[in-house]
């Protein structure tokens, strides 16, 4: 019998507001659908106008979680620290961090800082008590590896896609002079 998986992912699922992450999201759960997985999602409202508000509401989000799912036996997908409070033994957790949230944090200042810290502390939670780990490239598992000090051999590569076709319909919604100022970068 087949397991359902589960994604639990509170960061925005847009490809204009929620980054690469969210479209990494995205695809994989329809490249499961698409192999007829049994998949289901659990996410937040993903409107937010304060990245400071938004990270509260995430924690919540993650919090709650516990008491108004059960989880049984199932696959869980958990993006960056989504899912962390987690804590069934019969389910199979797999951490996808997709931004290391400690390589980034020196890089900022004032509370900017305090909220990637927070983060920090609670994707080396997610990380740490993960089944596995997905990341995107040798890059982030050499970083996931050495700052969160994973066991090397629970770290799995899995290179973000590009879905042209997603772009290619965002943009033909775009007014026409609009269009051809648009640079798309995948890094």
């Amino acid at each position: 019998m087949r397991k359902r998986i589960i994604f639990i992912n509170s960061w925005p699922l847009s490809i204009t507001v929620g980054s690469g992450a969210a479209f990494f999201a995205k695809g994989l759960y329809t490249q499961l659908e698409n192999r007829g997985e049994d998949i289901g999602i659990i996410t937040l409202d993903n409107s937010f106008r304060n990245y400071h508000f938004y990270l509260i509401k995430r924690i919540f989000f993650n919090i709650l979680l516990n008491f108004r799912t059960r989880f049984r036996n199932e696959i869980i997908l958990g993006f960056d620290f989504d899912g962390f409070c987690l804590f069934s033994r019969s389910n199979y957790f797999i951490a996808l961090p997709r931004g290391i949230f400690a390589a980034i944090v020196s890089y900022e200042k004032g509370l900017y800082y305090i909220s990637l810290k927070i983060q920090e502390f609670l994707e080396k939670i997610n990380l740490r008590r993960a089944n596995a780990v997905i990341v995107s490239s040798q890059y982030a598992k050499k970083k996931v590896v050495d700052l969160y000090k994973i066991d090397i051999g629970k770290v799995m590569i899995i290179p973000n896609g590009f879905d042209l076709d997603a772009w290619k319909n965002y943009l033909s919604r775009q007014p026409l002079e609009k269009r051809f100022k648009k640079r798309i970068l995948g890094v």
